[in-house]
């Protein structure tokens, strides 16, 4: 007897690098907006600084570098080209040394992301939990390492932030930030995005249906 194994319902996490990334020009904005309003807000985060989310909303060099990057990351036929890529909110994150982002996930849209600016050593990895966690604890914890190693069958993920790079993902999962245990800014742009087309009822919710054998 032969044994298969198909992964499915897969939870697709998209990123890239951004060649024309310009960190000085951005971090000199960014200081210049922690100085317009030094308050900041307070959502996710624990200390450091937060902007308001309305970064899509006027011209700035943040909304530029996330249309630059829109581009890039939906430029391999993911979606169909049809489809509205529409930023909905975009903020500044700043960690401080010590400061973090709690656990929590992003409503009312459909993808969320980041893109960092500067991130020194040890300035906090973003950790991303399986939604399918607590319902399926039981399996992973008896499954054979290697075998879940090369499924990428885990309680959660570690992705490690570099600096120009873009990551966008599903906004129903939970994810937070490490602490900054460096003595340098953490700096980087969280964003929200719907993604809007002609879908037709039998498309999303009727017919499109695998039989596996696809």
């Amino acid at each position: 007897m032969t044994t298969h194994v198909q992964p499915i319902f897969p939870v697709v996490l998209l990123w890239a690098d951004i060649e024309t990334f310009d960190k000085d020009a951005l971090v000199e904005y960014v200081y210049q907006q922690m100085e317009d309003d030094p308050e900041g807000r307070m959502v996710s985060n624990v200390g450091g600084w937060q902007s308001d989310g309305n970064y899509h909303e006027f011209d700035n060099p943040i909304r530029k570098f996330l249309e630059d990057a829109m581009k890039k990351l939906f430029d391999k036929g993911i979606y169909k080209e049809d489809t509205r890529i529409n930023i909905i909110q975009a903020w500044i994150n700043v960690n401080t040394k010590g400061s973090f982002n709690r656990s929590h996930y992003h409503s009312m849209c459909d993808l969320s992301g980041t893109f960092w600016i500067k991130v020194p050593k040890k300035s906090g990895d973003i950790k991303f939990q399986n939604p399918n966690g607590f319902a399926e604890s039981k399996m992973m914890a008896n499954m054979n390492p290697q075998f879940r190693e090369e499924l990428g069958v885990h309680w959660g993920m570690d992705f490690y932030p570099t600096e120009g790079r873009v990551c966008l993902w599903p906004s129903h999962l939970y994810h937070d930030v490490a602490p900054n245990m460096s003595d340098e800014d953490r700096i980087s742009v969280a964003f929200n995005v719907n993604v809007d087309g002609s879908n037709s009822f039998d498309e999303v919710g009727g017919t499109n249906w695998s039989d596996g054998s696809n």
